[in-house]
């Protein structure tokens, strides 16, 4: 699962880039399919992306969701990946830990400090098909445990960053 603005002048989120995996993904996975929530004039772009691989029927393009139905999506997910170029921080990573979901991002910006811990997910480089589908069967292939995550989640929590503040300001 992904998420995120399907964006022409914003493709550095890096799902033409999941698309690009999936043949290498159901080679080794044929029930694998990569549901991207969201909306935008990348749409055509992508779809003909999935289409020209041949991979079409594995690739979902789920729309704009409630929050209801956003929260359905993540609980029925087996992981999240977003592998973008320059995500800041990257809090809809921490959305899909909180729901126990190993996550797979880029290995640029912030998201590898709150992804990148062998036990809650996976950093690839970003451009790197190969890669970004090896970790994804990595992850299929050997399941995180959501207890684990959810709990390196928290560490990231406002009630977490409000405590660590307290104590460098006198």
């Amino acid at each position: 699962m992904s998420v995120g603005r399907l964006k022409l002048d914003d493709l550095y989120k890096g799902f033409d880039k999941l698309i690009e995996a999936m043949p290498q993904v159901s080679r080794e996975y044929p029930d694998a399919q990569l549901r991207i929530v969201g909306t935008g004039d990348a749409l055509p772009y992508l779809q003909a992306i999935a289409r020209s691989l041949g991979v079409d029927r594995f690739v979902s393009f789920v729309g704009r969701l409630t929050d209801e139905e956003l929260m359905r999506e993540y609980e029925a997910c087996t992981l999240f990946a977003l592998p973008s170029r320059k995500e800041g921080f990257g809090l809809v990573y921490l959305e899909a830990m909180a729901y126990g979901k190993p996550c797979i991002c880029a290995n640029a910006g912030g998201a590898p400090e709150v992804v990148a811990v062998p036990d809650t997910g996976l950093a690839v480089e970003y451009g790197n098909i190969s890669e970004l589908a090896e970790a994804i069967i990595e992850i299929l292939r050997h399941p995180r445990d959501p207890e684990i995550i959810r709990k390196h989640a928290q560490q990231f929590s406002y009630e977490r960053f409000r405590d660590r503040l307290a104590e460098l300001i006198p």
